[in-house]
């Protein structure tokens, strides 16, 4: 339903803003970024192992050692999709 605002500006003046967006659209749109919050969560946990867990390239201890820094940047992401689903 589309409802006109009215706004005054003094007693003796009026004009009347249509209100071009409509209740059903407002909820249609918040029913699509719902959706698309869930899809981004379940790719974000789909990606999470793969983007997190990397496993040395090699057995030498350098390799070792940098496996975990190669990481952290997906680790650090997990925790800011997790902070923006709370939003």
């Amino acid at each position: 339903m589309l409802t006109n605002i009215v706004h005054r500006q003094t007693a003796e003046e009026e004009y009347v803003v249509p209100n071009s967006v409509s209740t059903e659209s407002l909820a249609a749109a918040a029913l699509d970024v719902e959706r698309i919050g869930w899809a981004v969560a379940v790719a974000n946990k789909a990606a999470a192992a793969a983007t997190t867990g990397v496993v040395a390239p090699n057995a030498d201890q350098v390799s070792i050692d940098v496996a975990p820094l190669l990481g952290a940047p997906a680790r650090s992401d997990q925790v800011l999709s997790a902070q923006a689903m709370l939003f």
